[in-house]
């Protein structure tokens, strides 16, 4: 995860996808981002996928990525 990033101004609302370090990928709207309030505490989102909706820290993940701006190689 990008600390630098501005994740609630930039991503809020929109749809995302995050990979996490498990391997695990999901795509979905980020409907919550709290940011963290010191050095103790770490980012929060809420994710809402076509069948469901999930909580996950930003320590579980390596990458939140905006849909618009992932490369589909299959894509012609």
């Amino acid at each position: 995860m990008d600390i630098n990033i501005n994740y609630r101004k930039e991503y809020l609302h929109r749809i995302a996808q995050a990979i996490f370090k498990d391997g695990q990928v999901e795509r979905g709207r980020l409907d919550v981002i709290d940011e963290p309030d010191d050095e103790y505490s770490d980012f929060y989102f809420v994710i809402t996928t076509d069948s469901d909706s999930f909580t996950f820290l930003g320590k579980e993940v390596d990458s939140i990525t905006l849909a618009n701006s992932i490369i589909n190689p299959n894509r012609n």
